[in-house]
């Protein structure tokens, strides 16, 4: 992994689990297609900038391409997917600031600094750091703020979620599905604790969705593209 890529999925990873949602959460969505003053969708009375999109619209294309696929060769119908999936993300990650905002939710300068040193020990040296903040159009101050804005809302995702459990039955059932699609399946007990974290995500994931989908029902949200 170059250190260009690292960083971008540094940055990206909690837009796109955004976006995983967004694509069936609906709310209160104007479908009007003109854009206003390099805006491209309004949440609350807050605006999401034509910069914004655009440059969340760059690090998802610089994910695609690490992940082998050429952006290029997508049709169109692809290609407004993508930027829809993109919109999404942002609308739900400005709804989970609002959300963490108005609960009082704040990131301490030391949590900040702890993420970032996670990130930086990624790299070899501060000049390879330094052109990957370059590489991203990133200043230092920038993905500061980043952190904490994730910081932020996973704090509050983990407030406003319910702590899921996996039962025993539960695995061995996703166990025996596995056996039906292969002959060639490793012993219960060498798969046992992936299969648990699989079902596990699994549940958080749908947890995630629904405070995404009643956030979204709760508030006013007009999509200008």
């Amino acid at each position: 992994m170059n250190k260009h890529k690292k960083i971008v999925i540094l940055l990206t990873s909690i837009l796109l689990v955004l976006g995983l949602v967004g694509c069936v959460a609906t709310g209160q969505e104007s479908k009007d297609k003109s854009k206003e003053d390099g805006v491209v969708a309004v949440v609350n009375d807050e605006n999401i900038t034509q910069q914004e999109f655009d440059e969340s619209l760059e690090q998802t294309k610089m994910t695609y391409a690490q992940q082998g696929m050429n952006v290029e060769d997508l049709e169109e119908a692809q290609v407004k997917e993508m930027e829809q999936q993109v919109v999404n993300q942002l609308v739900n990650t400005k709804l989970l600031l609002q959300a963490a905002d108005s609960n009082n939710i704040e990131a301490t300068e030391e949590e900040i600094e702890q993420s970032l040193v996670q990130i930086k020990e990624q790299f070899e040296n501060d000049e390879d750091f330094n052109s990957a903040l370059e590489a991203n159009n990133l200043t230092l101050d920038q993905l500061e703020k980043q952190i904490a804005d994730e910081l932020k809302i996973n704090q509050y995702i983990t407030e406003n979620t319910a702590e899921v459990t996996v039962e025993e039955e539960e695995i061995v059932a996703l166990y025996d599905q596995y056996k039906e699609q292969s002959e060639e399946v490793p012993a219960y007990e060498e798969v046992k604790a992936q299969l648990e974290q699989q079902i596990k995500q699994q549940k958080n994931q749908e947890e995630f969705g629904k405070l995404v989908q009643k956030l979204r029902e709760d508030s006013e949200i007009e999509v200008l593209i």
